[in-house]
């Protein structure tokens, strides 16, 4: 605290340790000021002002200091706000990061398989042109004729279906009173399942509340989609699925929605498919699980103890077309044509041949 007696006028300066400063002055005539408040009446002697007097500057300084306090405290809670976005950007990236690396894994696993499927090729156990072992093994027989003809015989099969695989895949969404809630808390849109593969061929479910995209960008640069679809990531050929979605009702039967469907997955490609995954702009008549939006279906028979259970039954059809023959070549028996209707005649006629004779008596 600095204090200065100038005749009758006592000018006090209080300097706090954090430098908060609060100044007034007090006097008892009408002199004239200086630039600080005066806190008195200037009747009163100075001794009398003493209450009033440090009163006003301890009231100056807790407003100076609740002031600085109020800044501080704008500027520590503007710093931790930025700290969290930063933390949650870290956050951010490390779920980037972890898809990615599950995405790397997905892919390493993928090109393993095609490495197996190219050596099956390579084998001839498998690919587009395979063949069955017996009908490439056997080789023609050269028939030899000797007094008849060779004559060949054989049977033949074409099967489209020796390489199918198939399997089954069951996703549980729980609870789904919160679904909407999590997806906004999440930052994202749609609920994905884990990854799960038939063969060396990946999918997943994909559920989307609004019924909005699932699937980013495709071949013709629309989005496409829908409340529940399956997605299927790229292959090194293409493959051919028949799918049925079904849904767990209240009895605890799978009930099938949609029909089953066949679809040509292209190479390279990732594709969604489903019941109803459109194009962007072109809404089929009826969106959602049977037809429910997603409040709907929370009051439904599909959705038991706030759980959704679905199921998905897929086949998948590797390329190649499987052949198969069996056929046989022999010597033909040279036979005679028949005479038997000559030699009755001659019979008749002539008596040729025959041991019987009838004479007549005239």
């Amino acid at each position: 605290m600095v204090v200065f007696v100038t005749g009758k006028k006592i000018i006090v300066t209080l300097v706090t340790t954090a430098g908060l400063t609060a100044t007034g002055y007090a006097c008892d005539d009408d002199s004239p000021p200086p630039p600080y408040p005066k806190i008195c009446d200037p009747n009163l002697p100075i001794v009398s002002i003493a209450v009033p007097f440090w009163g006003y500057l301890l009231g100056n300084l807790f407003v100076a200091a609740m002031a600085m306090t109020t800044s501080e405290l704008q500027a520590e809670i503007e710093e931790i706000d930025d700290e969290i976005d930063r933390a949650t950007e870290r956050q951010r990236l490390r779920r980037e990061l972890e898809e990615l690396k599950a995405e790397l894994m997905e892919q390493e696993d993928l090109n393993g398989s095609d490495e197996a499927y190219k050596g099956d090729i390579d084998a001839d156990e498998s690919g587009q042109f395979v063949c069955s072992s017996e009908a490439c093994s056997r080789q023609p027989v050269q028939g030899q004729r000797k007094n008849g003809v060779v004559r060949a015989s054989g049977d033949a099969c074409t099967n489209f279906g020796h390489q199918i695989l198939e399997g089954e895949f069951t996703w549980k969404l729980l609870p789904m009173s919160w679904l909407r809630t999590a997806l906004r808390h999440e930052r994202t849109s749609v609920a994905n399942s884990t990854v799960f593969f038939v063969g060396g061929f990946a999918f997943c479910f994909v559920y989307s509340p609004t019924g909005g995209p699932v699937m980013n960008s495709t071949d013709d640069d629309k989005r496409r989609c829908g409340s529940l679809a399956i997605r299927a990531y790229d292959c090194a050929e293409p493959m051919a699925l028949r799918y049925g979605i079904y849904a767990k009702n209240s009895t605890g039967d799978f009930v099938q929605w949609g029909a089953t469907q066949d679809e040509i997955h292209p190479a390279h490609e990732l594709r969604a498919y489903g019941p109803d995954v459109h194009p962007e702009g072109s809404p089929p008549q009826a969106i959602g699980i049977f037809g429910l939006t997603h409040e709907q279906l929370l009051q439904s028979e599909w959705v038991q103890d706030d759980t959704l259970t679905l199921k998905l039954v897929l086949e998948v059809r590797l390329l190649g077309v499987q052949v198969t023959s069996q056929r046989s070549e022999r010597e033909a028996v040279d036979i005679p044509k028949p005479t038997l209707h000559r030699d009755v005649q001659a019979l008749f006629e002539d008596a040729a041949s025959g041991d019987v004779q009838l004479l007549s008596a005239c």
